[in-house]
């Protein structure tokens, strides 16, 4: 797996915040259904995980091992993404966290 890099050579990668699909299909059902009305939801978990954290859940959870590789910083990579969930939580509560999103997804493999 590739972690490319945020700042430096070797450093954690970019932040991002990472979502299961199940929790982006329940707002958008919602919506479609009429039931909320905002015009702007965001659909996340409120909580930052870099490249390199991801990479290490994955390998744990799943059991597998993959070498890291760190590669050069991207064109037009964001280097931080996390957004502010609270519309989000007061109609759906919390989103599933990263090891709980991950762990569904791969037993559903």
């Amino acid at each position: 797996m590739t972690v490319y890099e945020r700042h430096s050579p070797g450093d954690e990668g970019c932040i991002r915040d990472y979502v299961h699909v199940s929790d982006v299909v329940r707002p958008n059902v919602s919506a479609i259904e009429g039931e909320i009305r905002d015009i702007v939801l965001n659909v996340g978990t409120g909580v930052g995980t870099s490249t390199r954290q991801l990479a290490q859940q994955l390998m744990q959870l799943s059991g597998l091992e993959s070498e890291l590789l760190f590669a050069g910083k991207r064109d037009g990579d964001v280097e931080y993404s996390v957004l502010k969930v609270t519309r989000f939580q007061e109609f759906f509560g919390s989103a599933l966290s990263l090891t709980d999103g991950l762990r569904k997804s791969i037993l559903s493999h």
